[in-house]
């Protein structure tokens, strides 16, 4: 080569010298495989710096060619040429691997914009052992040494700043049946709207009624789905000429014997027998077949039915307000308390005119179920019996009736049967009956023993609280002649009688109430037993009853001591008509009589807490009401008196006649306790509806302490006992 080209093409380092000497070095290249590049603008090193400041720094710097010559003034196209032509004969030579990368920047870079264009050259050294050797024997060496790398210290702390990549969904498959904002889209989100507001939302909380044919209506969506494939199956058969002709002769026979069947009948309707009469024959064949329809069975309950719908149109609104479905507003502005009765209709009919109702009962399993009993109210009266089962569906005509020879006095429900009930007559005889036959089905019935009473069954309960049978159900029974029993409902059918109790007449002083005394010589007893009335159970002991007596005294007794008492008391100067315990308190019980009294009382207190007089008539039934602890009805004559111990008790807060003015017998809240039922003497049995009451309390037990304790003011001796009594029972201890 001439001098020209050794002085134009150096070795290499001496080409890198050279260029060194022109611009500051503006390329690292380690022996490392990776690739780093440095960018230079306007003769500044703006090239990114790692994050690890160890590795940047533990780096070794070999500037081998970056050439900005637009910076430097110097001419670019030589400077240009001489490099090239240098790395073409290394590249011949196989002594280097060169890349060269042009960049563009016509764009904004760290705030400025840059007009300029220069060239990113980088070389990388071969890092086998002969490109060393090649280095090591060139004779020209730069004349301008390597500047050492400028040292960067590490960074105490490093910023970094983590944003949210943006949500992309791989897989949407919206559901949708209507196009939106459609008269179609807007009907069907209607649709769903009212599904979740009736399924999920408050509409669910509605009272609906799921008895007999009122049903829960099912709810679902107006979309329709694909049905289930239909599978099919082939299957064939033979039959033969022989086989037809049987079955065509066997369906022939059988309606010849169906016209045969009709004839006979119509031969026993123009036949003559005893039970046929003349008035009969009279009678034409529509009036014949009508007869014998209205003993079918099935078209009797098809009646019923359609019945129960009639009744339903004329008695919709009654029926919701007796089950609850409407009541008032607690939270109206004008809120009254009246204390008022509101008829809702009367259970009667042709047959029950002049029979007085005896003894009712309200169904325990199912609440639109009344059993009514119907006889004699006077002694004297001389009237046959009935049993009338009542539906609230119905409330026209009777679902049951069963008609007897004999006055009845008393009736009940079964609490594990509920389709059973007991019936007491006049003469003593008690039966047990199944009311699910429209006829007259007997399943049970007392027997005449020697334990057997002839007098009036006064009061009957079922009763399941005895441990040496084990807590079989039985029927439990007072008598006039003072007499207490025991049936056992057992497979036969004849109850066998166990006497548990006869109440004796009561001498000598008794505690209780001061009693008149009598003028004259007392008549020599016929008896020394006196007839009770009336069994009420203890709520805390089911082995402890209380026995009410047509002398006013309440005995005291226990199911385990046969024939004893365990206390005494007088509570009414006459016949004790009614005693029961408040609903709130087991320690609380009401009685009424005929003195004209309604007392309360508290046990272990031998002096009644309160009495109750209006008129001088006997109070024939007293109730607790099932829903405010201080509410108390009563019945007196042809009255009916509820009566409020919080609000005063020297007068009731509202009397009701009786809409047929006859005198009323007895009364018998509803298990709700918004409803009420009243009997009178003349066949009537009117269903009430509890109006503008007050809002229950609370604590209710609270409620009637301090209204009994507040009417105690002027008895302060028994104030002291009741309030004695109060903190024994109801009250913690203190510590």
């Amino acid at each position: 080569m001439n001098k020209s080209g050794n002085r134009k093409l150096l070795s290499g380092q001496a080409a890198q010298s050279s260029m060194y000497a022109l611009k500051p070095k503006t390329g690292i290249l380690h022996k490392s495989k990776a690739i780093d590049y440095n960018v230079y603008y306007n003769g500044l090193d703006v090239t990114p710096k790692p994050l690890n400041q160890q590795i940047f720094k533990a780096g070794k710097e070999r500037q081998l060619n970056v050439v900005n010559m637009s910076g430097a003034g110097v001419d670019t196209s030589s400077t240009k040429m001489d490099v090239s032509n240098q790395f073409q004969k290394s590249m011949s030579a196989g002594r280097f691997k060169t890349e060269i990368h042009t960049v563009d920047f016509n764009r904004s870079f760290l705030g400025n914009t840059i007009d300029d264009t220069f060239i990113l050259q980088s070389v990388m050294t071969d890092t086998n052992t002969e490109s060393e050797r090649l280095l090591e024997d060139s004779e020209v060496k730069s004349d301008v040494e390597d500047k050492p790398p400028e040292v960067i210290p590490i960074a105490d702390k490093i910023s970094l700043i983590l944003n949210e990549t943006e949500t992309f969904f791989i897989l949407d498959l919206p559901s949708a049946s209507e196009i939106k904002d459609t008269p179609e889209g807007n009907y069907v989100e209607k649709l769903n709207a009212d599904y979740e507001y009736l399924t999920v939302g408050k509409g669910k909380n509605r009272k609906v009624i799921d008895a007999m044919v009122q049903t829960h209506g099912t709810l679902r969506k107006s979309r329709e789905t694909e049905a289930v494939k239909v599978k099919t199956a082939s299957h064939s058969t033979f039959a033969s000429n022989w086989e037809m002709y049987d079955t065509f002769l066997d369906d022939n026979s059988q309606e010849k014997h169906v016209e045969e069947d009709n004839d006979s009948q119509k031969d026993e309707l123009h036949g003559l027998n005893d039970t046929v009469s003349v008035e009969s024959f009279r009678q034409s064949m529509e009036e014949k077949q009508l007869c014998n329809l209205m003993k079918n069975e099935r078209f009797l309950q098809a009646a019923t039915v359609v019945e129960r719908l009639l009744a339903n149109n004329a008695y919709n609104v009654q029926q919701k307000r007796f089950k609850g479905l409407t009541e008032g507003n607690e939270l109206r502005e004008n809120i009254e308390y009246k204390y008022e009765l509101d008829l809702l209709w009367t259970f009667a009919n042709d047959q029950t005119q002049g029979k007085c109702v005896t003894a009712i009962n309200w169904n325990p399993s199912n609440e639109d179920i009344l059993v009514v009993a119907y006889g004699k109210f006077y002694f004297t009266d001389k009237t046959n019996g009935m049993v009338m089962i009542w539906n609230i569906k119905n409330p026209v005509q009777p679902e049951r009736l069963y008609c007897y020879n004999e006055s009845v006095s008393a009736v009940a429900f079964s609490n594990v049967q509920p389709h059973l009930i007991a019936v007491g007559f006049n003469n003593g005889i008690i039966e047990v009956v199944d009311i699910r036959e429209r006829n007259l089905t007997i399943v049970h019935r007392s027997g005449r023993d020697s334990n057997a009473s002839f007098e009036t069954v006064n009061y009957l309960t079922f009763y399941s609280g005895d441990e040496h049978y084990n807590y079989e159900e039985q029927i439990l029974a007072c008598f006039n002649d003072g007499r207490i029993c025991k049936y056992r409902l057992n497979l036969m059918t004849v109850m066998p009688c166990i006497q548990i109790m006869r109440a004796p007449e009561a001498d000598g002083k008794i505690k209780g109430i001061q009693k008149m005394t009598v003028c004259g010589i007392p008549a020599i007893p016929l008896t020394k037993y006196t007839g009770a009335l009336l069994i009420t159970f203890h709520p805390g002991d089911p082995n402890i009853y209380y026995l009410c007596t047509n002398t006013g005294v309440i005995h005291k007794c226990s199911t385990n001591y046969f024939n004893q008492h365990l206390d005494l008391l007088l509570a009414h100067d006459g016949p004790i008509y009614q005693m029961e315990f408040s609903p709130f308190c087991n320690k609380l019980y009401v009685t009424c009589g005929g003195d004209w009294y309604i007392r309360i009382w508290a046990e272990s207190i031998h002096e009644p807490l309160l009495e109750l007089v209006t008129t001088m008539y006997p109070v024939q039934y007293v109730l607790w009401s099932p829903v405010h602890s201080t509410i108390l009805v009563a019945i007196q004559s042809s009255q009916i008196l509820i009566w409020d111990l919080h609000r005063k008790v020297h007068y009731p807060q509202n009397i009701i006649k009786s809409p047929s003015g006859s005198r009323n017998s007895t009364i018998k809240f509803t298990e709700n306790g918004k409803c009420l039922t009243v009997c009178d003497v003349d066949g009537h049995t009117h269903i009430y509806s509890l109006e503008n009451m007050p809002i229950p309390a609370f604590f209710q037990d609270h409620l009637l302490y301090s209204a009994i304790k507040r009417n105690l003011i002027t008895k302060p001796d028994l104030l002291k006992k009741f309030m004695a009594l109060k903190t024994m029972n109801f009250e913690k201890p203190s510590k």
